[in-house]
């Protein structure tokens, strides 16, 4: 072997019997359901715990390859996030528009289960393929609250046809630095200024009320 397992501790295997024990109830989302009835509410997104299950079972694959980093289950707090997926069950091809996920328009998402939700801002690139229908497949969708009650959407996207062109080679050198006054310094004298993300959030966060799903970004 090329390492050895260090010897497991009384958490440990009290949690590696647990996942012996929680085999068969996570061999189908069924099995879940069937344990625990507040999993039957049809308002839960079947794809969020089938996900959810899949994600348990990649990190335990995960630790057994590895040798380290055993699992824990989440705890209850203030930030949380769950997955979905958009399924094309007879389109031919996949557009932005045309899904389970799909875009309404440039302010407007239709989710699983949540319906239809409004979006404070759309990256240009993904709105000139939804207005000129580029073939555009969506995967895993994402809905992230932050411990601030912001909530954000994300979007695993597909194509055949490239999201960004390349570029052409120039056959020239360029030399960048990072430092404290600004963002950066290029060896030609141009600079970026620094984009103070952290203080513009906090800004954001103290002067805008709390903004529900139904206005979430994009990223």
């Amino acid at each position: 072997m090329p390492f050895a397992f260090p010897i497991l501790n009384d958490y440990e295997a009290k949690l590696a019997e647990t996942v012996v024990a929680n085999d068969e109830l996570l061999a189908k989302p069924k099995n879940i359901r069937d344990a625990y009835s507040f999993l039957r509410v049809k308002e839960i997104d079947s794809l969020a715990l089938a996900n959810a299950i899949q994600n348990y079972r990649k990190a335990w694959n995960n630790y057994r390859k590895i040798g380290h980093g055993i699992p824990t289950f989440h705890k209850k707090r203030s930030d949380w996030s769950y997955q979905t997926n958009c399924q094309y069950p007879k389109q031919k091809e996949a557009y932005l528009d045309n899904g389970t996920a799909k875009f309404i328009d440039a302010k407007h998402i239709k989710l699983p289960k949540l319906g239809v939700i409004r979006i404070a801002g759309l990256r240009k690139l993904i709105k000139d393929r939804l207005l000129k229908r580029v073939s555009t497949r969506i995967g895993t969708v994402t809905i992230k609250k932050t411990a601030d009650d912001q909530f954000y959407l994300s979007m695993q996207l597909g194509s055949d046809i490239a999201f960004a062109q390349k570029l052409p080679k120039t056959q020239s050198q360029i030399g960048i630095d990072l430092n404290l006054d600004n963002f950066l310094t290029d060896s030609n004298g141009a600079t970026v200024a620094n984009p103070c993300f952290y203080r513009q959030v906090k800004k954001e966060a103290c002067s805008r009320p709390t903004r529900p799903l139904s206005q979430a970004k994009t990223c």
